[in-house]
C-alpha cells in the first residue's frame, strides 16, 4: 500500500520505519525537513508539502503535537484537505481532546475521505517494533478499513468507540502514569536521606507490588538521571499526553535539598507519622505542593487538596483536560482547618 505519514517526530519517525518495515511505500512530510534524511536514505520518498503528500498515497497517518498543528497540518493552504481526497484513508493517532478530533473528522468526510483516530500508548521501542496499543475512534465500517494497517503499527488495536471515543480513551490511559509518576517522586523524597544507590532503588521498587509496567521498562533510565546523568530533552508543554509540567525526577532533588530549611515537624505531625508507622529517621518535613488559580464560585466540582500533595497539580491538568472547571479548597491536616486560595498561606518556590 502506498502510506504517507505526516509529523516526524520521534513517534512519527518510530512509525514511518516500521511501515517501510513491513513493506509499504512511503512518503513523508514534516514541516523542518532534516527530520527525513533517515527515512528518505532508506528508500522512503519526501513531499514538499502535505497537499502533495496526499496526492501521492492511499492513506495518511498523523501525528502531531496539538490542535494547532493539527489545524495546519490539515487545513492549511497546501494541507492535507487543500486537494482531491476523495476515498482516501487518514488515520489521525495525535493525542488531543475529543472535541478536536470530532471537528477534524467531520471536515475528512466532507471532503469525501474515511477517518479514524487512533492515539496510541507506548513509546519510541514499541512503535518501531509495532507493538503499540491503540485506541480506534470511528465508525465500524471505517475501522474495518483501517484495521489491516492499524494492526501492523500495534500490538493490540481496540474499537472503543465513535470519533472522539479514541482520545478520552488515551487521556484515561495517561492519568494513572501522571499520578503514579508524581506519586513516586514523593516516594523518593521519604528516602532520599537514606543515600541509596538509585539503581538498586529502582530495581528494588520495580520488584514490589504497587510497580507499573512504566517502572520497569524506564526504571534503569529514571536511576541514572536521579544518580546525576543526562535529564534528556527540555519536556513538551502541548496537549500529547498531558506533559504540561517537568519531570518530577529532576524537581525531586531540588525538594530533598530544600527540606533542609524547612521549619521542624510539629508535634501533630510527627504523631500522626509515628501513628502511620514513619521512622525515626525519615525527612524532617515533607515537599510542599501547589495547585492552580481559583476559578470561580461556579465549579463542576470542588477539589479538597492537602497543602503538600504534589499529586494534586497532576490530577487537575487531567481535569482540564476534559473541561471540567474546578473550585480548589485546601486543606491543612495539622490543624484540621481549610481555606479557599485567596486566604492560602503564602508559600516559598524552589
Amino acid at each position: 500500500m502506498r502510506v504517507g505519514v505526516a509529523g516526524l517526530g520521534r513517534m512519527g519517525s518510530a512509525i514511518a520505519a516500521r511501515l517501510m518495515e513491513v513493506g509499504h511505500e512511503l512518503t513523508v512530510w514534516n514541516r523542518s525537513s532534516d527530520k527525513a534524511t533517515a527515512l528518505a536514505a532508506a528508500g522512503a520518498k519526501v513531499a514538499a508539502t502535505p497537499a502533495e503528500l496526499a496526492g501521492q498515497v492511499d492513506a495518511i497517518v498523523t501525528i502531531l503535537t496539538n490542535r494547532d498543528a493539527i489545524a495546519s497540518v490539515y487545513e492549511g493552504a497546501s494541507g492535507l484537505l487543500s486537494g482531491n481526497v476523495k476515498g482516501k484513508l487518514f488515520i489521525e493517532m495525535s493525542t488531543v481532546q475529543p472535541e478536536a478530533e470530532v471537528a477534524l473528522a467531520e471536515k475528512v468526510r466532507a471532503k469525501g475521505g474515511v477517518f479514524v483516530e487512533c492515539p496510541v500508548g507506548g513509546t519510541v521501542g514499541p512503535a518501531r517494533d509495532g507493538k503499540l496499543l491503540g485506541v480506534a475512534g470511528g465508525t465500524a465500517e471505517d475501522f474495518a478499513v483501517a484495521k489491516p494497517l492499524l494492526a501492523q503499527m500495534c500490538r493490540r488495536v481496540e474499537h472503543v468507540g465513535p470519533v472522539g471515543a479514541g482520545s478520552s480513551m488515551k487521556l484515561a490511559l495517561n492519568l494513572p502514569l501522571m499520578v503514579y509518576y508524581q506519586a513516586l517522586g514523593e516516594s523518593y523524597v521519604l528516602c532520599r536521606h537514606l543515600g541509596l544507590d538509585p539503581k538498586w532503588l529502582m530495581e528494588f521498587l520495580t520488584d514490589t507490588s504497587g510497580a507499573p509496567n512504566i517502572l520497569k521498562v524506564r526504571g534503569a533510565k529514571i536511576a541514572a538521571v536521579l544518580g546525576g546523568g543526562d535529564e534528556g530533552p527540555p519536556p513538551s508543554t502541548s496537549t500529547r499526553s498531558a506533559r504540561t509540567s517537568p519531570p518530577w525526577w529532576p524537581r525531586a532533588r531540588r525538594v530533598a535539598r530544600a527540606c533542609r530549611w524547612r521549619k521542624k515537624r510539629s508535634p501533630s505531625t510527627m504523631r500522626r507519622q509515628r501513628m502511620a508507622g514513619a521512622s525515626a529517621t525519615a525527612p524532617r518535613c515533607r515537599p510542599t505542593g501547589r495547585c492552580g488559580p481559583h476559578v470561580g464560585r461556579n465549579a463542576d466540582m470542588k477539589l479538597y487538596t492537602y497543602w503538600r500533595s504534589l499529586a494534586t497539580f497532576r490530577v487537575r491538568i487531567a481535569l482540564n483536560l476534559k473541561g471540567l472547571t474546578v473550585e480548589p479548597i485546601y486543606v491543612d491536616l495539622d490543624s484540621g482547618s481549610s481555606a479557599r486560595p485567596s486566604s492560602r498561606p503564602s508559600i516559598r518556590r524552589w
